[in-house]
Parts: C-alpha cells; structure tokens; sequence
C-alpha cells in the first residue's frame, strides 16, 4: 500500500509532503493505521505527548479475526436499513465474543442500536448506554463511544447539554471523525441553529464523501431550513451511491411538498413506502389539507381518533402534526402534550420544523420547548 500525505490549506500548490510503501503481512495488518499516524508525525516535524504516542500504539484488539469482525458489522451499519443494521449487530456482538475487551465492538453495537432503536421507548434503548458506557470504561478516549452516548443523551434522555459536552469531547478527541460531525448537525437541528448542522453535516460529507446517511441527512438540514432547491443536490449524489438508501424518495417528497408540487411529492412518497402504508394515506391527508381540501383529511384523523389503540396506528406528534394542518390549535396541543409525555423520538424536531410555525407564538408552544431543555 502506498500512502500519500498531501499539504494542507495552508499551501496553495497541493504538493506532496511526504509518500510511502508500506506492506503489512496479515499478522501486523493491526499495526498499519498506528505505524501510518507514527510516521506521518515524525514526517510533519508534529511532537506527540506520551499520552498521544501510547493511544496511538495501543491496539483495539490483539485479534486479527475479530478486527475483521469490526470491520464487516462497521460496513454492515453504514449502509443502513434494519436488515443491514441487524447484520451489523451480529458481526459485532461475534466479534465482543471472541474479545470482551474490544471497545470499538462495543462503540460500534451502540452505534447500530441507534439506527435500529430509533424512536424505540427509552427503556427499550437503554443497552445503547450500556454499550457506549462499556466501550468508555475500555477505553475512554474512544471517540465512537463519546459519539453514540452523546446521541443516545440527546434522542433518547433529552439531556441536550450532557450531549453537546459529549459531542465536543468527542470531536476534540478524533476531528476527523464524519460521524462525530454528522450526529453533532443533528444536535444543531434540534436546538434549532440549522446553519450550524448544515456546516457539520457538510464538514461530515468532506470527512465521508461516499456515506450515503451523510448526503441524506445534509438533505433533511435543508428541508428543515425550507432551502428546498439546496436539498436536491445531496439527494440527487445519494441516489448515485446507493439509489436504494433508506428515505431518499421520502425525502425528495418532501422537497416537492415544500414547493407545492404535490403531485410529484405523493409520487415519490408512493416509492418510499407500499402501497397499503398508513405513512402513504397520512401524506396524502397532508396534501389534500395544504390544497384546502379538508373534510377528507378531517374525516380519515377522526376515524383514527377514535381508535381505542389509535396509538398503535399513529404516533402523538403526527396526530399533533395532522391537526396542524387542519388548523386545530387545541388538538395540536393536546397532542403535542401526549407526544412530551411518551417522550416521542419526533419532539425531538419541535424547535425546527416548518410544519409547526403557524403555532409557535402560542405560549404553550414555548413552554413544552423549556420543558424539553430546548429553551
């Protein structure tokens, strides 16, 4: 393998500073990442503290089989989707198997349980922290654990301060880490400073270029600040990566629904989801309203209302959200309080999204934000 390092911002001309072969046998293949960073120090005139140079030379694991096992679950995880994820958590939990004392495995379960537990009731989630705490009590200037404690804190706890000090501590620990950058933009969309997401998912995409959760997420950061055009572009790279990537038709929809293409949005929507989706019938309510056509949305949310189990049907913040498109200030926030009180995932968004701006100069529309920590 040959390694380049190229020079920075700094120097215009981009010329090489330093270049190498390097060939590992498969018993040091452990050894190539610590030898790359030793050299390319000793190459930048860069003095390292012993602190540095030990985490540097310190390996994971002594395991060849299970770094391999890392590596399959990490791969696994960043294509997304519960099949992926789940793949991801089997190689992962093999790998722990094999080594108890392999950190990264451990940051990285926590990692795929993020993606798998999404919106799941806190007690459910809670082997989330378990894991990152486990990685951390391995090895705590993990960046990967920092990371997913800091999104578990924040989704999960709402404890968005305790979040943004693991954010930083991660980020201060690796900066080259896209998935620090990229879970940091979301901190910044729920406490509503969208330009800050859009800098980190961006600083994310430099990091990462090919993840394909990256350019979705740089999407939804635009959609959130209604920049509608701006969020085609990281939809359009995506479907070039991986045009079978989780929400990315769900996403154009709602590119299309904030510029009243209506029907171009329930198209794509129509792709994301089966034809029998209950996600399909509430987006077509969605557009019926935005048109003013309102008894048949009034109509399809009453029936559902009605339900003994409406909960198993729908979440508190879509039926806040379908009221809100109706124009329902009470049931909004009737809504709206069940949502705070399930501790629905989607409250997360309450500070940013479009779809509720009619209602924020409500005071009670404040008072949930001071209560979430968001105020």
């Amino acid at each position: 393998m040959t390694v380049y390092v190229f020079s920075g911002m700094k120097v215009a001309d981009g010329s090489i500073i330093w270049s190498d072969d390097l060939t590992e046998s498969e018993g040091e293949a452990l050894n190539i990442q610590n030898n790359i960073a030793l050299q390319i120090a000793g190459h930048l005139k860069t003095e390292l503290s012993l602190d540095e140079k030990e985490q540097i030379e310190k390996q994971p694991t002594e395991n060849i089989e299970t770094f391999n096992l890392y590596q399959m679950g990490r791969h696994s995880w960043r294509k997304r989707g519960a099949e992926n994820v789940k793949k991801s958590i089997q190689y992962l939990e093999k790998a722990i198997t094999i080594d108890p004392n392999f950190a990264l495995a451990y940051a990285g379960l926590a990692n795929s349980y993020l993606s798998l537990y999404w919106g799941r009731p806190l007690e459910e989630a809670i082997k989330i922290k378990e894991y990152a705490l486990k990685a951390l009590e391995l090895n705590n200037s993990l960046a990967e654990a920092h990371t997913a404690l800091a999104l578990f804190k924040s989704e999960h706890e709402w404890d968005f301060k305790g979040a943004k000090h693991e954010f930083e501590r991660a980020i201060a620990l690796n900066p080259g880490s896209a998935t620090a950058h990229h879970w940091y933009g979301h901190y910044y969309w729920w406490t509503g400073e969208i330009d800050k997401a859009i800098a980190e998912i961006k600083l994310a995409q430099e990091l990462d270029p090919l993840s394909p959760s990256i350019h979705r997420n740089l999407a939804f950061s635009y959609i959130l600040a209604e920049q509608f055009d701006l969020a085609l572009k990281p939809l359009n790279r995506l479907l070039e990566i991986d045009p079978n990537h989780i929400q990315v038709h769900f996403y154009f929809g709602l590119c299309y629904l904030g510029k009243a293409m209506y029907n171009e949005a329930l198209e794509e929507i129509k792709k994301e989801f089966g034809p029998d989706s209950l996600d399909i019938q509430f987006w077509e309510m969605v557009i019926h309203a935005l048109k003013g056509e309102t008894d048949k949305p009034r109509e399809w949310i009453e029936q559902i209302e009605e339900q003994p189990n409406w909960e198993s049907i729908i979440n508190p913040f879509d039926m806040a959200l379908s009221w809100a498109f109706l124009g329902e200030t009470e049931k909004v926030f009737f809504y709206l309080d069940k949502a705070y009180e399930k501790r629905d995932v989607n409250m997360t968004i309450l500070k940013t999204t479009p779809f509720l701006d009619d209602y924020r100069s409500d005071p009670r529309y404040d008072q949930l934000l001071k209560k979430m920590g968001l105020e």
